[in-house]
């Protein structure tokens, strides 16, 4: 069940489409700015070096972050239960 659910996630979170937040064709704008961006790939380098695997998104484009999807996020990892606008789902 788990393993479907993450695999459904993954593809509807592939499936969003980011873009010029005016486009009315666009599903996500932006992240807020350059320092947003870097924590939230913060996030994401930390929860894979605390053994998560991305399993959807990750990466960005200027400031247009795919959303992200990690699987097996471990307390360990520093980040889950904060407050975060990223796009990233753990």
């Amino acid at each position: 069940m788990h393993d479907r659910f993450v695999a459904a996630l993954a593809e509807a979170a592939d499936a969003l489409r980011a873009g010029d937040p005016l486009d009315p064709h666009s599903q996500m704008g932006p992240v807020a700015g350059p320092e947003q961006l870097a924590q939230n790939l913060g996030y994401v380098t930390a929860g894979v070096a605390g053994g998560a695997t991305v399993t959807a998104g990750g990466t960005h484009d200027g400031q247009f972050m795919r959303p992200t999807l990690l699987a097996g996020v471990r307390n360990a990892c520093g980040w889950p239960g904060r407050r975060s606008s990223a796009p990233c789902p753990a």
